[in-house]
């Protein structure tokens, strides 16, 4: 990581990314949008003096005027900095492009996601040797993550992403949480309802052990084309899991 990314990890850090770096949007040459949502816009980039055109991706995330609302934006660069697997999406850089917005710049997965490969599939299940691979990869970079003391809280298979040689990487920690080596449960419900633990449901304390469960459900996914748990709404889902 760089020093402006090492900067961020400490707790004592500007809530601000650093300045200095000069990096800007106009240095990209935006080849398509990926995606757009209330945080912001992923786009799809090459670096202008780049001669080899790699592909990047930079998640442009709209900042709030308040000192909470930057600390969320900056939280998933804080995050991927520290992060250092085969099998999780890599960062390169973050910085701040017209004063308001956060821009991370990652790897880009040419393959999509895991979501996505078991749409293409359907009517017809993934082959079992492919989805123990997957499951192997997500497995081995949730444990790196894991080990870092962060929770990802949002597994699921539209955060699974494929290499150009099919490899899964887990990505889109933009819900992550740092915990701290003296706390062992966090408490806020975040996460997609069709792969929320029993704890979430509840409301209780969670763990690491939420992101396991999570992933079991992206496995039930890959063997069956569907979520394992079914209903026309979130109360009676929440049931279900329960």
């Amino acid at each position: 990581a760089t020093k402006a990314s090492e900067a961020q990890t400490s707790d004592k850090a500007p809530v601000v990314a650093p300045r200095h770096n000069t990096t800007r949007m106009e240095d990209f040459v935006v080849v398509r949008k990926l995606g757009e949502g209330s945080f912001g816009v992923v786009y799809a980039c090459t670096r202008k003096k780049d001669a080899a055109k790699k592909m990047l991706v930079v998640k442009e995330i709209k900042m709030g005027p308040r000192r909470s609302d930057q600390e969320d934006a900056i939280n998933e660069c804080r995050v991927l900095a520290k992060l250092d697997s085969q099998y999780v999406v890599k960062y390169f850089e973050s910085f701040i492009d017209g004063g308001s917005k956060l821009c991370i710049v990652m790897e880009f997965a040419p393959r999509g996601t895991v979501h996505r490969l078991i749409q293409a599939s359907k009517p017809r299940p993934l082959d079992e040797a492919m989805v123990w691979k997957l499951m192997l990869q997500s497995t081995l970079g949730l444990h790196h993550i894991h080990q870092l003391k962060v929770l990802h809280r949002d597994i699921k298979s539209e955060n699974i992403f494929l290499d150009a040689d099919g490899n899964a990487k887990i990505g889109d920690l933009g819900v992550a949480k740092v915990m701290a080596p003296q706390v062992d449960f966090a408490r806020t419900l975040v996460g997609t309802p069709y792969y929320l633990s029993p704890e979430l449901c509840e409301n209780k304390p969670y763990n690491h052990k939420t992101d396991i469960w999570s992933l079991g459900c992206v496995l039930y996914e890959m063997l069956t084309g569907a979520h394992p748990f079914h209903a026309s709404n979130q109360g009676a889902l929440f049931m279900k899991i329960l």
